[in-house]
Protein backbone atom coordinates (compact mmCIF):
# COMPACT_ATOMS: atom_id res chain seq x y z
CA UNK A 1 0.00 0.00 0.00
CA UNK A 2 1.26 3.54 -0.97
CA UNK A 3 1.84 5.97 1.38
CA UNK A 4 0.34 9.42 0.97
CA UNK A 5 2.57 12.48 1.86
CA UNK A 6 0.09 15.11 3.50
CA UNK A 7 2.29 17.73 4.85
CA UNK A 8 -0.08 20.42 3.95
CA UNK A 9 1.26 24.08 3.24
CA UNK A 10 3.62 25.72 5.20
CA UNK A 11 3.30 29.35 7.02
CA UNK A 12 6.26 30.38 4.38
CA UNK A 13 3.77 29.59 1.12
CA UNK A 14 1.04 31.10 2.97
CA UNK A 15 2.75 34.79 3.87
CA UNK A 16 4.30 34.59 0.03
CA UNK A 17 1.02 33.39 -1.10
CA UNK A 18 -0.70 36.35 0.69
CA UNK A 19 2.33 38.65 -0.67
CA UNK A 20 1.44 37.99 -3.57
CA UNK A 21 -2.27 38.70 -3.34
CA UNK A 22 -1.49 41.93 -1.57
CA UNK A 23 0.70 43.22 -4.24
CA UNK A 24 -1.74 42.04 -7.37
CA UNK A 25 -4.97 43.84 -5.19
CA UNK A 26 -3.29 46.89 -3.92
CA UNK A 27 -3.67 48.44 -7.02
CA UNK A 28 -6.96 47.35 -8.09
CA UNK A 29 -7.78 49.02 -4.06
CA UNK A 30 -5.89 52.05 -4.80
CA UNK A 31 -8.00 52.09 -8.30
CA UNK A 32 -11.27 51.69 -6.53
CA UNK A 33 -10.83 54.28 -3.86
CA UNK A 34 -9.33 56.55 -6.52
CA UNK A 35 -12.46 56.36 -8.04
CA UNK A 36 -15.17 56.23 -5.13
CA UNK A 37 -12.68 59.89 -3.99
CA UNK A 38 -13.11 60.69 -7.71
CA UNK A 39 -16.96 60.12 -7.87
CA UNK A 40 -17.47 61.80 -4.27
CA UNK A 41 -15.40 64.69 -5.51
CA UNK A 42 -17.60 65.11 -8.68
CA UNK A 43 -20.66 64.36 -6.51
CA UNK A 44 -19.71 67.42 -4.13
CA UNK A 45 -18.90 69.49 -7.07
CA UNK A 46 -22.39 68.51 -8.95
CA UNK A 47 -23.82 69.62 -5.59
CA UNK A 48 -22.19 73.01 -5.19
CA UNK A 49 -22.55 74.24 -8.87
CA UNK A 50 -26.38 72.82 -8.39
CA UNK A 51 -26.72 74.81 -4.98
CA UNK A 52 -25.24 77.18 -6.95
CA UNK A 53 -27.81 77.65 -10.15
CA UNK A 54 -30.51 77.43 -7.86
CA UNK A 55 -29.66 80.13 -5.50
CA UNK A 56 -28.47 82.36 -8.51
CA UNK A 57 -31.88 81.90 -9.65
CA UNK A 58 -33.07 83.19 -6.17
CA UNK A 59 -30.75 85.86 -6.30
CA UNK A 60 -32.12 87.10 -9.55
CA UNK A 61 -35.52 87.39 -8.18
CA UNK A 62 -33.97 89.07 -5.04
CA UNK A 63 -35.26 92.46 -4.28
CA UNK A 64 -32.42 94.01 -2.74
CA UNK A 65 -34.37 96.85 -1.35
CA UNK A 66 -36.14 94.76 1.39
CA UNK A 67 -33.00 92.57 2.09
CA UNK A 68 -30.71 95.47 2.76
CA UNK A 69 -31.29 98.79 4.49
CA UNK A 70 -28.73 101.01 4.27
CA UNK A 71 -29.79 103.62 6.90
CA UNK A 72 -30.27 101.68 9.35
CA UNK A 73 -26.66 99.11 8.35
CA UNK A 74 -29.57 96.17 8.55
CA UNK A 75 -29.75 93.40 6.78
CA UNK A 76 -32.70 90.89 6.91
CA UNK A 77 -30.38 88.10 7.49
CA UNK A 78 -33.63 85.50 7.99
CA UNK A 79 -34.88 86.09 5.09
CA UNK A 80 -31.25 86.02 3.66
CA UNK A 81 -30.96 82.26 5.12
CA UNK A 82 -34.45 81.31 3.78
CA UNK A 83 -33.37 82.82 0.26
CA UNK A 84 -29.71 80.92 0.26
CA UNK A 85 -31.00 77.80 1.23
CA UNK A 86 -29.04 77.61 4.06
CA UNK A 87 -28.74 74.50 5.96
CA UNK A 88 -29.97 75.93 9.43
CA UNK A 89 -29.87 71.99 11.59
CA UNK A 90 -27.01 73.63 12.84
CA UNK A 91 -26.41 77.81 14.33
CA UNK A 92 -25.93 80.14 11.11
CA UNK A 93 -22.91 82.41 11.47
CA UNK A 94 -23.06 84.80 8.79
CA UNK A 95 -21.05 88.45 7.48
CA UNK A 96 -22.54 90.71 5.19
CA UNK A 97 -21.16 94.00 4.18
CA UNK A 98 -21.89 96.84 1.58
CA UNK A 99 -19.20 99.02 -0.01
CA UNK A 100 -19.02 101.76 -2.34
CA UNK A 101 -15.64 103.24 -4.05
CA UNK A 102 -14.54 104.57 -7.37
CA UNK A 103 -12.38 104.01 -9.56
CA UNK A 104 -10.80 105.62 -13.14
CA UNK A 105 -9.56 104.00 -16.36
CA UNK A 106 -6.01 103.86 -14.64
CA UNK A 107 -7.30 101.33 -12.30
CA UNK A 108 -8.71 98.39 -14.90
CA UNK A 109 -6.60 95.86 -15.20
CA UNK A 110 -5.39 94.52 -18.57
CA UNK A 111 -3.92 91.57 -20.69
CA UNK A 112 -0.62 91.25 -23.17
CA UNK A 113 -2.62 92.63 -26.01
CA UNK A 114 -3.57 96.50 -23.98
CA UNK A 115 -7.23 94.79 -23.81
CA UNK A 116 -9.11 95.50 -20.90
CA UNK A 117 -9.90 92.76 -18.52
CA UNK A 118 -12.88 93.14 -15.98
CA UNK A 119 -10.65 93.26 -12.86
CA UNK A 120 -8.95 96.16 -10.69
CA UNK A 121 -5.74 97.10 -9.46
CA UNK A 122 -6.72 97.49 -5.85
CA UNK A 123 -3.18 99.36 -5.44
CA UNK A 124 -3.97 101.85 -8.21
CA UNK A 125 -7.99 102.07 -7.03
CA UNK A 126 -6.39 102.69 -3.06
CA UNK A 127 -3.85 105.19 -4.71
CA UNK A 128 -6.22 107.40 -6.74
CA UNK A 129 -5.74 110.86 -5.83
CA UNK A 130 -9.54 112.40 -6.03
CA UNK A 131 -11.84 109.45 -5.27
CA UNK A 132 -15.05 108.64 -3.06
CA UNK A 133 -13.02 106.27 -1.31
CA UNK A 134 -13.15 102.32 -0.79
CA UNK A 135 -15.08 101.61 2.20
CA UNK A 136 -17.31 104.63 1.74
CA UNK A 137 -20.95 104.17 3.01
CA UNK A 138 -24.14 105.75 4.18
CA UNK A 139 -24.64 107.47 6.90
CA UNK A 140 -26.82 105.05 10.05
CA UNK A 141 -29.74 106.59 11.11
CA UNK A 142 -29.37 107.46 15.16
CA UNK A 143 -30.61 104.91 17.58
CA UNK A 144 -30.24 102.19 14.48
CA UNK A 145 -28.79 98.81 15.68
CA UNK A 146 -26.57 97.89 12.24
CA UNK A 147 -26.12 93.89 11.77
CA UNK A 148 -24.38 94.59 8.52
CA UNK A 149 -20.93 95.56 8.29
CA UNK A 150 -20.21 99.18 6.93
CA UNK A 151 -17.26 100.84 5.35
CA UNK A 152 -14.46 103.08 7.10
CA UNK A 153 -14.36 105.22 4.58
CA UNK A 154 -16.46 108.38 4.33
CA UNK A 155 -19.85 109.13 4.85
CA UNK A 156 -22.93 109.92 2.43
CA UNK A 157 -26.59 110.85 3.49
CA UNK A 158 -27.64 108.74 0.62
CA UNK A 159 -26.51 107.11 -2.53
CA UNK A 160 -27.91 110.12 -4.77
CA UNK A 161 -25.52 112.12 -2.50
CA UNK A 162 -22.57 110.28 -3.63
CA UNK A 163 -23.62 110.11 -7.33
CA UNK A 164 -23.65 114.10 -6.74
CA UNK A 165 -19.83 113.89 -5.64
CA UNK A 166 -18.77 111.98 -8.06
CA UNK A 167 -20.03 114.47 -10.82
CA UNK A 168 -18.47 117.34 -8.95
CA UNK A 169 -15.10 115.52 -9.31
CA UNK A 170 -15.88 114.47 -13.19
CA UNK A 171 -16.61 117.64 -14.11
CA UNK A 172 -12.58 118.32 -13.86
CA UNK A 173 -11.04 114.87 -13.92
CA UNK A 174 -8.60 114.22 -16.28
CA UNK A 175 -9.81 110.78 -15.93
CA UNK A 176 -13.11 110.02 -15.68
CA UNK A 177 -14.60 108.21 -12.48
CA UNK A 178 -17.18 105.36 -12.06
CA UNK A 179 -18.61 103.86 -8.83
CA UNK A 180 -18.82 100.41 -7.55
CA UNK A 181 -21.26 99.40 -5.66
CA UNK A 182 -20.77 96.31 -3.60
CA UNK A 183 -22.72 93.61 -1.06
CA UNK A 184 -20.81 90.67 0.29
CA UNK A 185 -21.85 87.94 1.74
CA UNK A 186 -20.12 85.17 3.96
CA UNK A 187 -21.96 82.20 5.47
CA UNK A 188 -21.39 78.28 5.80
CA UNK A 189 -23.81 75.72 4.75
CA UNK A 190 -23.80 71.84 4.30
CA UNK A 191 -24.90 70.00 1.27
CA UNK A 192 -25.09 65.87 1.20
CA UNK A 193 -23.82 66.10 4.33
CA UNK A 194 -20.51 68.23 3.81
CA UNK A 195 -19.66 71.51 4.95
CA UNK A 196 -19.23 74.31 2.72
CA UNK A 197 -17.98 77.82 3.13
CA UNK A 198 -19.83 80.06 1.07
CA UNK A 199 -18.95 83.63 -0.20
CA UNK A 200 -21.03 85.86 -2.53
CA UNK A 201 -20.25 88.73 -4.12
CA UNK A 202 -22.88 90.93 -5.64
CA UNK A 203 -21.46 93.96 -7.61
CA UNK A 204 -22.15 96.60 -10.36
CA UNK A 205 -18.20 96.47 -11.39
CA UNK A 206 -18.43 95.01 -15.02
CA UNK A 207 -21.32 97.70 -16.06
CA UNK A 208 -19.18 100.18 -14.42
CA UNK A 209 -15.96 99.55 -16.07
CA UNK A 210 -17.94 99.05 -19.52
CA UNK A 211 -19.00 103.32 -18.67
CA UNK A 212 -15.56 103.83 -18.82
CA UNK A 213 -14.07 101.71 -21.99
CA UNK A 214 -17.33 101.88 -23.89
CA UNK A 215 -18.27 104.58 -26.08
CA UNK A 216 -21.62 105.42 -25.79
CA UNK A 217 -22.47 103.25 -22.76
CA UNK A 218 -24.17 104.41 -19.48
CA UNK A 219 -23.72 101.75 -16.37
CA UNK A 220 -27.64 100.74 -15.34
CA UNK A 221 -26.57 101.73 -11.49
CA UNK A 222 -26.04 105.03 -12.28
CA UNK A 223 -28.94 106.65 -13.66
CA UNK A 224 -31.68 108.20 -11.65
CA UNK A 225 -34.69 105.92 -12.25
CA UNK A 226 -37.91 108.08 -12.55
CA UNK A 227 -40.69 106.94 -10.07
CA UNK A 228 -43.12 106.65 -12.68
CA UNK A 229 -41.00 105.10 -15.74
CA UNK A 230 -41.71 101.40 -15.18
CA UNK A 231 -44.53 101.31 -12.68
CA UNK A 232 -46.86 97.72 -12.82
CA UNK A 233 -50.23 98.19 -13.01
CA UNK A 234 -51.02 95.00 -11.12
CA UNK A 235 -48.54 95.91 -8.17
CA UNK A 236 -48.95 99.70 -7.96
CA UNK A 237 -52.02 101.79 -7.00
CA UNK A 238 -51.54 105.57 -8.85
CA UNK A 239 -54.27 108.46 -7.20
CA UNK A 240 -54.53 110.93 -9.92
CA UNK A 241 -58.11 112.29 -9.03
CA UNK A 242 -57.37 114.06 -6.01
CA UNK A 243 -56.67 117.73 -7.61
CA UNK A 244 -59.49 116.95 -10.49
CA UNK A 245 -62.19 116.97 -7.91
CA UNK A 246 -60.98 119.78 -6.13
CA UNK A 247 -62.85 122.09 -9.07
CA UNK A 248 -65.88 120.37 -8.18
CA UNK A 249 -65.55 120.91 -4.28
CA UNK A 250 -65.24 124.19 -4.77
CA UNK A 251 -68.03 125.08 -6.19
CA UNK A 252 -70.09 122.25 -5.12
CA UNK A 253 -68.78 123.08 -0.94
CA UNK A 254 -69.89 126.79 -1.98
CA UNK A 255 -73.35 125.86 -2.87
CA UNK A 256 -73.70 123.69 0.00
CA UNK A 257 -72.93 125.93 2.57
CA UNK A 258 -74.94 129.05 1.22
CA UNK A 259 -78.43 126.54 0.65
CA UNK A 260 -77.08 125.65 4.21
CA UNK A 261 -77.60 129.14 5.01
CA UNK A 262 -81.11 130.02 3.56
CA UNK A 263 -82.07 126.80 5.18
CA UNK A 264 -81.10 127.85 9.11
CA UNK A 265 -81.95 131.35 9.53
CA UNK A 266 -79.02 132.83 7.16
CA UNK A 267 -80.74 133.74 3.68
CA UNK A 268 -79.98 137.35 3.80
CA UNK A 269 -76.40 136.64 4.02
CA UNK A 270 -76.10 134.03 1.75
CA UNK A 271 -78.19 136.29 -1.10
CA UNK A 272 -75.72 138.60 -1.17
CA UNK A 273 -73.12 136.21 -1.04
CA UNK A 274 -74.83 134.94 -4.38
CA UNK A 275 -75.05 138.40 -5.91
CA UNK A 276 -71.77 139.12 -5.40
CA UNK A 277 -69.65 136.90 -6.42
CA UNK A 278 -66.17 139.13 -5.29
CA UNK A 279 -68.46 138.66 -1.70
CA UNK A 280 -68.23 135.19 -2.05
CA UNK A 281 -64.31 135.17 -2.64
CA UNK A 282 -63.66 137.50 0.00
CA UNK A 283 -65.82 135.69 2.82
CA UNK A 284 -64.78 132.03 1.56
CA UNK A 285 -60.73 132.75 1.87
CA UNK A 286 -60.53 134.20 4.43
CA UNK A 287 -58.79 132.53 7.16
CA UNK A 288 -61.68 131.29 9.43
CA UNK A 289 -63.90 130.49 6.72
CA UNK A 290 -61.46 127.85 4.96
CA UNK A 291 -62.66 124.47 4.69
CA UNK A 292 -60.25 121.89 5.98
CA UNK A 293 -59.11 118.84 2.75
CA UNK A 294 -58.51 115.60 4.08
CA UNK A 295 -57.44 112.30 2.03
CA UNK A 296 -57.97 109.41 3.24
CA UNK A 297 -55.92 106.34 2.01
CA UNK A 298 -56.75 102.77 3.42
CA UNK A 299 -54.79 100.09 2.43
CA UNK A 300 -56.45 96.07 3.86
CA UNK A 301 -56.93 92.82 3.38
CA UNK A 302 -59.34 89.99 2.81
CA UNK A 303 -60.20 86.83 0.84
CA UNK A 304 -60.20 85.86 -2.65
CA UNK A 305 -57.65 86.06 -5.58
CA UNK A 306 -57.29 90.01 -5.10
CA UNK A 307 -57.10 90.31 -1.37
CA UNK A 308 -55.29 93.69 -1.07
CA UNK A 309 -57.42 96.97 -1.65
CA UNK A 310 -56.34 100.54 -1.98
CA UNK A 311 -59.34 103.02 -1.05
CA UNK A 312 -59.08 106.90 -1.12
CA UNK A 313 -61.63 109.72 -0.14
CA UNK A 314 -61.37 113.30 -0.32
CA UNK A 315 -63.41 114.93 2.35
CA UNK A 316 -63.89 118.92 2.68
CA UNK A 317 -64.85 119.76 6.42
CA UNK A 318 -65.42 123.65 7.22
CA UNK A 319 -66.30 123.69 11.04
CA UNK A 320 -65.73 127.97 10.86
CA UNK A 321 -68.11 128.01 8.31
CA UNK A 322 -70.56 125.54 9.94
CA UNK A 323 -70.27 127.24 13.49
CA UNK A 324 -70.46 130.96 12.09
CA UNK A 325 -73.42 130.13 9.90
CA UNK A 326 -75.36 127.48 12.31
CA UNK A 327 -74.60 125.30 10.01
CA UNK A 328 -75.77 121.35 11.13
CA UNK A 329 -72.75 118.87 10.95
CA UNK A 330 -73.91 116.85 8.71
CA UNK A 331 -73.91 119.78 5.98
CA UNK A 332 -70.56 120.81 6.98
CA UNK A 333 -69.02 117.89 5.02
CA UNK A 334 -68.30 117.39 1.96
CA UNK A 335 -66.62 113.84 0.58
CA UNK A 336 -65.72 112.37 -2.80
CA UNK A 337 -64.39 108.70 -3.44
CA UNK A 338 -61.41 109.43 -5.33
CA UNK A 339 -60.20 105.70 -5.57
CA UNK A 340 -60.60 101.74 -5.11
CA UNK A 341 -58.65 99.07 -6.62
CA UNK A 342 -58.02 95.22 -5.48
CA UNK A 343 -55.03 94.25 -5.98
CA UNK A 344 -53.01 90.38 -5.64
CA UNK A 345 -50.38 91.37 -3.76
CA UNK A 346 -49.43 94.52 -1.69
CA UNK A 347 -48.94 96.95 -4.01
CA UNK A 348 -46.59 100.49 -3.78
CA UNK A 349 -49.16 103.01 -3.38
CA UNK A 350 -48.59 106.63 -5.85
CA UNK A 351 -50.27 109.68 -5.06
CA UNK A 352 -50.36 112.43 -7.41
CA UNK A 353 -50.72 115.45 -5.69
CA UNK A 354 -51.01 119.35 -6.16
CA UNK A 355 -50.69 121.24 -3.23
CA UNK A 356 -50.92 124.36 -5.03
CA UNK A 357 -54.31 124.27 -7.04
CA UNK A 358 -56.99 126.66 -5.12
CA UNK A 359 -54.67 127.29 -2.53
CA UNK A 360 -56.20 130.24 -1.66
CA UNK A 361 -59.28 128.53 -0.90
CA UNK A 362 -57.85 126.13 1.78
CA UNK A 363 -56.34 125.70 4.47
CA UNK A 364 -54.11 122.95 5.53
CA UNK A 365 -54.01 119.81 3.49
CA UNK A 366 -54.15 116.54 5.90
CA UNK A 367 -52.85 113.14 3.95
CA UNK A 368 -53.90 110.20 6.73
CA UNK A 369 -52.25 107.22 5.95
CA UNK A 370 -53.80 104.11 7.23
CA UNK A 371 -52.43 100.11 6.38
CA UNK A 372 -54.59 97.83 8.25
CA UNK A 373 -52.40 94.82 7.00
CA UNK A 374 -50.20 94.01 9.73
CA UNK A 375 -46.74 93.13 9.47
CA UNK A 376 -46.50 94.05 5.39
CA UNK A 377 -44.91 97.19 4.85
CA UNK A 378 -46.69 99.64 2.31
CA UNK A 379 -44.30 102.37 0.42
CA UNK A 380 -46.51 105.75 -0.10
CA UNK A 381 -45.38 107.99 -2.84
CA UNK A 382 -46.75 111.24 -2.24
CA UNK A 383 -45.91 113.00 -5.48
CA UNK A 384 -46.24 117.01 -5.82
CA UNK A 385 -47.11 117.14 -10.00
CA UNK A 386 -46.55 120.86 -10.59
CA UNK A 387 -46.31 124.22 -9.13
CA UNK A 388 -49.60 126.75 -9.68
CA UNK A 389 -48.73 129.29 -7.60
CA UNK A 390 -46.59 132.29 -9.03
CA UNK A 391 -46.35 133.30 -5.26
CA UNK A 392 -45.16 130.29 -4.21
CA UNK A 393 -42.71 130.20 -7.22
CA UNK A 394 -41.35 134.00 -6.53
CA UNK A 395 -40.87 132.80 -2.62
CA UNK A 396 -38.47 129.63 -3.13
CA UNK A 397 -36.25 132.00 -5.94
CA UNK A 398 -36.02 134.94 -3.10
CA UNK A 399 -36.07 132.65 0.36
CA UNK A 400 -38.04 136.20 1.40
CA UNK A 401 -41.41 135.64 4.19
CA UNK A 402 -44.51 136.00 2.46
CA UNK A 403 -47.08 137.12 5.40
CA UNK A 404 -49.69 134.85 4.16
CA UNK A 405 -47.50 131.85 3.81
CA UNK A 406 -46.04 132.11 7.32
CA UNK A 407 -47.99 133.69 10.69
CA UNK A 408 -45.77 136.64 11.79
CA UNK A 409 -47.08 136.32 15.24
CA UNK A 410 -45.91 132.58 16.13
CA UNK A 411 -43.44 131.85 12.80
CA UNK A 412 -45.42 128.95 12.21
CA UNK A 413 -46.71 128.07 8.83
CA UNK A 414 -49.61 128.69 7.09
CA UNK A 415 -50.35 126.39 4.73
CA UNK A 416 -49.14 122.86 5.30
CA UNK A 417 -49.45 118.99 3.96
CA UNK A 418 -49.90 117.58 7.12
CA UNK A 419 -49.33 113.46 7.17
CA UNK A 420 -50.95 111.41 9.79
CA UNK A 421 -50.46 107.62 10.07
CA UNK A 422 -53.30 105.93 11.36
CA UNK A 423 -51.65 102.63 13.40
CA UNK A 424 -48.17 101.80 14.51
CA UNK A 425 -45.53 101.68 12.53
CA UNK A 426 -43.59 98.54 14.58
CA UNK A 427 -46.93 96.68 13.90
CA UNK A 428 -48.07 97.97 10.71
CA UNK A 429 -45.01 98.99 9.02
CA UNK A 430 -45.37 102.53 6.20
CA UNK A 431 -42.61 104.60 4.07
CA UNK A 432 -43.48 107.98 2.53
CA UNK A 433 -41.61 109.21 -0.17
CA UNK A 434 -42.23 112.60 -1.37
CA UNK A 435 -40.71 115.58 -3.17
CA UNK A 436 -42.48 117.95 -1.01
CA UNK A 437 -40.05 120.15 1.22
CA UNK A 438 -40.49 119.04 4.29
CA UNK A 439 -39.21 120.47 7.87
CA UNK A 440 -35.67 119.13 9.30
CA UNK A 441 -37.51 118.28 12.63
CA UNK A 442 -39.49 115.70 10.98
CA UNK A 443 -37.18 113.53 8.52
CA UNK A 444 -33.46 112.25 8.87
CA UNK A 445 -30.73 114.04 6.88
CA UNK A 446 -29.75 117.52 5.95
CA UNK A 447 -32.82 119.59 4.77
CA UNK A 448 -33.57 123.05 3.84
CA UNK A 449 -36.56 124.42 4.35
CA UNK A 450 -38.10 127.47 2.85
CA UNK A 451 -41.34 129.72 3.46
CA UNK A 452 -43.34 127.45 1.70
CA UNK A 453 -46.17 124.82 2.19
CA UNK A 454 -44.10 121.86 3.39
CA UNK A 455 -44.89 118.21 4.85
CA UNK A 456 -45.20 117.46 8.10
CA UNK A 457 -45.27 114.17 10.00
CA UNK A 458 -47.40 114.45 13.05
CA UNK A 459 -47.76 111.01 14.66
CA UNK A 460 -44.48 110.17 16.90
CA UNK A 461 -41.63 112.52 17.98
CA UNK A 462 -39.06 109.69 18.11
CA UNK A 463 -36.28 108.60 15.49
CA UNK A 464 -38.34 105.07 14.45
CA UNK A 465 -41.12 107.83 13.01
CA UNK A 466 -38.45 110.30 11.42
CA UNK A 467 -37.17 107.77 9.29
CA UNK A 468 -41.19 107.10 7.86
CA UNK A 469 -41.04 110.61 6.32
CA UNK A 470 -38.22 110.90 3.39
CA UNK A 471 -37.38 113.07 0.53
CA UNK A 472 -37.39 111.26 -2.93
CA UNK A 473 -34.10 112.75 -3.29
CA UNK A 474 -33.39 110.21 -0.79
CA UNK A 475 -31.33 106.65 -1.85
CA UNK A 476 -34.99 105.73 -2.74
CA UNK A 477 -34.11 107.51 -5.93
CA UNK A 478 -30.93 105.40 -6.54
CA UNK A 479 -32.53 102.15 -5.37
CA UNK A 480 -31.77 98.45 -6.38
CA UNK A 481 -34.95 98.22 -7.90
CA UNK A 482 -34.48 97.49 -11.99
CA UNK A 483 -30.68 97.45 -10.95
CA UNK A 484 -27.44 95.27 -12.70
CA UNK A 485 -25.80 93.31 -10.69
CA UNK A 486 -22.87 90.93 -11.30
CA UNK A 487 -23.62 87.85 -9.32
CA UNK A 488 -20.34 85.53 -7.98
CA UNK A 489 -21.15 82.67 -5.73
CA UNK A 490 -17.65 80.15 -4.50
CA UNK A 491 -18.18 77.53 -2.00
CA UNK A 492 -14.89 75.83 -0.48
CA UNK A 493 -15.35 71.75 0.63
CA UNK A 494 -14.19 72.14 4.30
CA UNK A 495 -12.80 68.91 4.15
CA UNK A 496 -11.28 68.42 0.88
CA UNK A 497 -10.98 72.05 0.28
CA UNK A 498 -12.00 72.08 -3.28
CA UNK A 499 -13.55 75.47 -4.54
CA UNK A 500 -16.61 75.63 -7.04
CA UNK A 501 -17.58 78.72 -8.44
CA UNK A 502 -20.76 80.09 -9.98
CA UNK A 503 -21.52 83.42 -11.56
CA UNK A 504 -24.05 84.85 -13.63
CA UNK A 505 -25.72 88.48 -13.58
CA UNK A 506 -28.51 90.16 -12.36
CA UNK A 507 -30.77 92.60 -14.00
CA UNK A 508 -31.82 93.15 -17.80
CA UNK A 509 -28.28 94.26 -19.22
Amino acid sequence: MKKSNNRGVSLIEILIAVVVFVICITPIINQLAAGIRLGQKADDQQAATDYGKSVSESIKQMNLDEIFDLQKGYCDKPSLIKLLELDTSEAITMSVSCDFYSFDETCIKRDSDGNYLYELDNTKVNGLANKIAKGSHIKVQAGATPNMTIGTGPEYNSVTDMYKALDVINLTAANKQALVRQYTITTVTKLNGRKYDVSMVLDNLPFAINSLVKTGYTDPNSVNLGNMSSLNADTTAVIISTSNYDAVASSAYLASALSAMEQHGNSTKATQLRENNSGVVSEFTSEELRPTKDIYITVSKGGGSYPYKVECEVVYTGDELADRYDIPPSEKVLSYPAFSQSFKEMPDVYLMYNQYVYINNYGNDNIHIDNQVSDEKVKFYVIRTADQDEDHNSLIKSGSNVRDRVDSGTGNYVYRTIFDITKSITSNPVEIYTNIISDRSNVNGSLTTKNTKIAVLTVGGGDEYKSVLRLLEDDERYSDAGRAYNVYIELKNTQSNTVTTYSTSKGDY
